[in-house]
């Protein structure tokens, strides 16, 4: 049982530090940059919705807008989130093993809220 436990807790520090370094590569940018993570979802989303206006808001931390009457699009550094009506949609790193499945969750709900 205890060696069980053991292996259990390895694997999960290996899939977290994998984790880590995905996501370290995907997001690093600095001052008014964009991160490889926000040019891959602002390629996915445009390929997905058409080309959207995005504007580049915050001081600190750079992220980006695309408001439409009917949905708001935001790309951060490391994360996205999605606005129609009353409904909020939000996308973190924390509960992705990649950036690559962080964006195609985003796109996803995206094309779903389009359909509805």
């Amino acid at each position: 049982m205890p060696f069980s436990f053991l292996k259990k807790i390895r694997f999960a520090f290996r899939e977290r530090s994998a984790q880590r370094q995905a996501w370290n590569i995907s997001s690093s940018a600095s001052g008014r940059q964009l991160s490889a993570f926000q040019a891959a979802a602002l390629d996915a989303i445009r390929h997905e919705l058409g080309e959207l206006a995005f504007c580049e808001e915050g001081e600190r931390d750079m992220f980006l807008v695309a408001r439409r009457s009917d949905l708001n699009v935001y790309v951060y550094r490391d994360g996205a989130a999605l606005e129609a009506g009353s409904s909020n949609h939000r996308f973190e790193r924390w509960d992705y093993d990649s950036p690559e499945e962080l964006i195609e969750a985003f796109v996803r709900s995206a094309r779903d809220i389009e359909n509805i």
